[in-house]
């Protein structure tokens, strides 16, 4: 769901975009001179099998530590997901992109090919607007002046 705009002046997007961003959102973006130019999403799911060196670590004596093997998943999850994203951002001809909580999930499961071995599974999902810039004439920055007009009638 959301509101369909169409812009008043000659210069416009050639194609109708899609955005996640508020009302207020865009009108920002519009006065700060930038133009979303459409909906980009980047997904990576990444999947590491335990071995004896992480299930050693693992164990009730490790205490509290990092296990390397598992922040390495979890990186490559999440730089995937934004190569993608920034490719989408290219594909809508963007030089940037608002992206709004960016989710990472990871699960567990059993491994289905040794009995009693399990497989981690990282999920990264990033989704945004993809912006560009455009050249605006030289004016004052923030809100134009507000035209007053008197609804009082005169007796």
């Amino acid at each position: 769901m959301g509101t369909a705009v169409r812009a008043r002046s000659r210069i416009r997007p050639r194609l109708p975009f899609t955005s996640h961003l508020s009302g207020q959102d865009f009108a920002n973006l519009m006065d700060r001179g930038w133009v979303p130019t459409g909906l980009a999403f980047g997904i990576a799911l990444a999947t590491r099998h335990d071995d004896w060196r992480t299930s050693r670590r693992k164990a009730w004596t490790a205490e509290n530590q990092e296990v390397p093997a598992y922040t390495r998943l979890l990186h490559h999850a999440r730089q995937d997901a934004r190569g993608r994203l920034a490719l989408e951002a290219v594909k809508h001809g963007g030089d940037g992109v608002v992206v709004e909580g960016p989710e990472l999930t990871v699960s567990e499961s059993e491994c289905p090919g040794i009995e009693g071995a399990r497989d981690l599974t990282a999920e990264a999902v990033f989704v945004g607007t993809t912006i560009a810039r455009f050249r605006r004439s030289e004016r004052p920055a923030g809100p134009g002046t507000l035209t007053i007009m008197r609804l009082e009638r005169e007796r």
